[in-house]
């Protein structure tokens, strides 16, 4: 059974923008994956796993956006393969989720 995907800081009490990873946990497996994508942890809410609304940080709704879509797309790429009666490994989800954001061309 697969968990929702969830998204947390590399660095969750850095001084300075850092990372959000993603990571999905599915029949036994764990997929870390790097969204590529900063922030400061101030704006940052740990609960709702998306940066906080603030005028200090006016690209928020972007970025959670870009974090839904991406939450979305895992969810959809891992249906895809339950669709085929097929458990992914995790080389293969990464790949997909890699497609999906542009950083590999489909084969």
């Amino acid at each position: 059974m697969a968990k929702a995907p969830r998204f947390n800081l590399k660095e969750p009490k850095s001084s300075s923008p850092t990372l959000i990873y993603l990571y999905f946990s599915y029949n036994g497996k764990r997929l870390k994956y790097s969204t590529g994508q900063n922030i400061h942890p101030k704006y940052w809410n740990e609960t709702k796993q998306r940066a906080k609304e603030s005028s200090q940080f006016p690209q928020y709704p972007e970025l959670n956006t870009f974090l839904n879509n991406l939450e979305h797309e895992t969810l959809n790429i891992y249906r895809s393969f339950l669709n085929k009666n097929k458990i992914p490994s995790l080389n293969e989800m990464r790949k997909e989720l890699d497609v999906h954001m542009n950083r590999k061309q489909p084969f």
